[in-house]
């Protein structure tokens, strides 16, 4: 029987989706990345409006579904979650947040142009640690997801503290249904965790549908969710080490210090 499982690679760590209520005291700061165009979801989403803004299921578009989901599993208040956007998609986002709850968009982050997650992620990791402090948690999250077992996903977020807290980078992976291509994929390693966390051993960018089919048949590999948990200081000190190059472009791009990057600067940061 497959089960959800996390992996890690080196110092990255991925989760299994297990039925317990999140119950941790960790200083989680929900971190959600809403800049992208949803290329692919053409032409219903469009670069005016872009699925994140789009009423896809229900009555909420799928970023007020992030927002009402994130605050049910860890219940942050309004002035805790932190958004990554671009910078033409913040009045659209501003008027969504204030539709759900006023003064949840107290920290908007926008980007002046798009360079990819590991700057987002590092714009978001730079501004929590000097606002909210190096301690934190931050839960990444993208805002294409639509999860129906909220209970698994508290689970899957109380096992990813729990191993967050001892300094590793974790990452979720979903159990593959299909072969698909268009999703990345991570090969889960050793266990870590009994039963719910593993080394990840290989990330691997969109295969073909011959080397995806290979890997449904095999229990190790997991499709990359986009969704990570670490702390401020750990991601950090990750890209000091790591990519040096997008931290420092990163830390130019907002000497200013009102965090609204410098568009040529910004411009500048490699796009990973």
């Amino acid at each position: 029987m497959k089960t959800s499982c996390a992996i890690r690679y080196n110092d990255i760590a991925v989760i299994v989706l297990m039925e317990i209520c999140l119950k941790t005291d960790a200083k989680i700061i929900p971190v959600i990345l809403c800049g992208g165009v949803g290329a692919r979801l053409w032409p219903l989403s469009r670069d005016d409006k872009p699925k994140q803004f789009l009423k896809l299921i229900g009555a909420f578009s799928l970023i007020q579904e992030t927002v009402l989901r994130t605050q049910r599993i860890c219940g942050r208040t309004n002035n805790e979650f932190v958004f990554v956007t671009a910078g033409e998609g913040e009045q659209e986002l501003t008027q969504q947040l204030q539709a759900l709850h006023s003064g949840i968009n107290t920290h908007i982050l926008c980007e002046p142009c798009p360079r990819n997650t590991a700057a987002a992620i590092a714009l978001a990791a730079h501004y929590i640690a000097r606002t909210f402090g190096e301690d934190h948690i931050l839960w990444v999250l993208p805002t294409d997801h639509h999860i129906r077992h909220e209970q698994k996903l508290a689970s899957a977020l109380e096992e990813t503290i729990t191993v967050a807290e001892e300094h590793y980078l974790v990452t979720f992976g979903i159990v593959p249904t299909r072969p698909e291509t268009g999703y990345g994929y991570i090969r889960a390693g050793h266990e870590i965790l009994s039963g719910t966390v593993f080394q990840a051993t290989e990330f691997v960018e969109k295969p073909d549908h011959l080397t995806a089919q290979a890997y449904i048949e095999q229990d190790c590999f997991l499709w990359n969710s986009g969704m990570f948990v670490f702390c401020a200081s750990r991601i950090l000190e990750s890209y000091r080490l790591y990519a040096p190059d997008i931290l420092t472009g990163i830390i130019e791009a907002t000497l200013k210090d009102n965090y609204d990057p410098d568009a040529e600067r910004y411009r500048a940061i490699p796009d990973i």
